[in-house]
């Protein structure tokens, strides 16, 4: 589970949140390397959602988690519009 520019190098210090429809809202931090680790997960479907600063935010939907581990995703980032 990784995060990664547009280039595929990883991106350290993004925030990466986990969040269920049952209100369950677990957070983490990338590190040097991109990757992020959630642990005791309950299963269930989730949705994934990164930010950085510099960066557009990214949602990913229906990311699944099973035995108290999320599944694999590498979620590429771009860059901000500096026009916006």
């Amino acid at each position: 589970m990784h995060v990664v520019d547009q280039l595929g190098a990883p991106l350290e210090d993004a925030l990466v949140i986990l969040g269920g429809l049952g209100g369950l809202t677990l957070r983490s931090r990338t590190d040097r390397s991109g990757a992020w680790l959630f642990e005791d997960v309950p299963p269930d479907d989730y949705t994934l959602t990164v930010v950085l600063d510099g960066f557009k935010r990214v949602s990913v939907p229906d990311v699944r988690a099973e035995h108290g581990c999320v599944s694999a995703v590498t979620v590429p980032l771009q860059l901000t519009d500096t026009m916006d």
